[in-house]
């Protein structure tokens, strides 16, 4: 060995430093993992059959922070509108139709936003022809969202809640926008 180079191999280690480098290995991807769920990426269940086909009911996804929700989006929202129940702490899962500043209604099994059709055959279930298919023109306020399930026959969405003036959704009550499916195995992918 040449003499100007050190040999470490048989130098006693610091008990304190090797357990202060063991702990690091187990601390730091832990305070990674809760630094990423805290502020950019959920965990949802989904629990009706609202967004089929695109979801499916018992579908686990990971969802990503999204602060600008955009027409056609999919997004989890908290139900503070309530929705679905007195206490506003569920969520729920429905694709963006309108977002603030949009005027969007409901003719004999379309959605027209700002007074143009809107192709939906990517992900419509169904033909769209179910309760509440058809309702008046409705300004979505800024700061709120309009939203509606892809299996329109049997999502209670924003169509369902305009008699009561609770159709709107907030732009801050969305939790993520799902971006991958990652539970049942077989159904293991994207989410568009």
């Amino acid at each position: 060995m040449p003499k100007n180079k050190k040999d470490f191999s048989n130098r006693p280690r610091s008990k304190a430093l090797v357990y202060t480098v063991n702990a690091a290995f187990f601390v730091v991807p832990l305070i990674i993992v809760l630094v990423l769920r805290a502020f950019f990426i959920g965990n949802f269940y989904i629990p009706s059959g609202s967004m089929e086909n695109t979801l499916l009911v018992s579908d686990r996804v990971l969802t990503i922070k999204d602060p600008q929700p955009k027409r056609g989006d999919i997004v989890v929202f908290k139900d503070d509108q309530h929705w679905l129940s007195a206490d506003g702490n569920q969520y729920l899962v429905k694709r963006v139709a309108a977002v603030g500043g949009d005027t969007i209604s409901g003719k004999d099994g379309k959605i027209f936003v700002n007074g143009k059709a809107i192709n939906e055959s990517r992900y419509i279930k169904g033909k769209n022809t179910g309760l509440n298919s058809s309702f008046e023109t409705q300004k979505v306020p800024t700061g709120k969202l309009f939203v509606l399930g892809d299996n329109r026959e049997n999502s209670a969405d924003s169509r369902f809640h305009i008699s009561i003036n609770t159709q709107f959704v907030n732009d801050s009550s969305v939790s993520g926008k799902p971006v991958f499916i990652y539970w049942p195995l077989n159904r293991i992918g994207g989410v568009n």
